[in-house]
């Protein structure tokens, strides 16, 4: 019967730290997928600014505090809100960025430019 006991306590001690280690490969495999699908949606829409022949901004709103053009598009699909900034820099040169937000809170982002003659 002791045995048993001291089996049971031996196997405890043993289980505790292998399901910690579930735990957290669990929550370190939500935030990396989290993180992954954020990318995935910021570079969409930089691909998307970028692919065009022209930069519409007939979709954004002028920022006249900034001197940049900005848009909200939300996805309720994931979750996910981007804020895209688009910033005349040059005559023929734009500065894009694309925020992704989660809850208020900034998940991704991207910066590039597009040179448009």
């Amino acid at each position: 019967m002791t045995e048993v006991i001291i089996s049971i306590a031996v196997l405890g001690m043993v289980i505790a730290p292998i399901m910690t280690l579930f735990v957290m490969s669990a929550k370190l495999n939500i935030e990396s997928n989290r993180e992954y699908k954020s990318f995935l949606a910021a570079q969409k829409y930089m691909e998307d600014i970028k692919a065009r022949d022209e930069i519409d901004l007939l979709g954004y709103i002028y920022d006249s505090d900034d001197g940049c053009y900005k848009r909200t598009v939300s996805q309720p699909v994931e979750g996910y809100e981007a804020v895209i900034i688009v910033e005349p820099e040059r005559d023929f040169l734009y500065s894009i960025e694309v925020y992704i937000t989660c809850d208020g809170e900034v998940v991704n982002s991207l910066v590039g430019s597009k040179l448009i003659y």
